[in-house]
């Protein structure tokens, strides 16, 4: 019964997990041709000086 119980188990979780999510590919593909990297400059370039880089 403990085998049973623990193939089905398994079945369920392989069908579960076997799509390839079609819908959150094709999703990303949009939110990313909308976003753009908005990266803000240094202030002034002082703080960093002092600093050995």
């Amino acid at each position: 019964m403990r085998r049973l119980a623990a193939l089905l188990g398994t079945i369920f979780l392989v069908a579960c997990t076997a799509g390839d999510h079609e819908d959150l590919r094709e999703w990303m593909k949009t939110a990313a041709q909308d976003t753009k990297a908005k990266i803000p400059p240094l202030a002034g370039g002082r703080a960093l000086r002092g600093c050995a880089l």
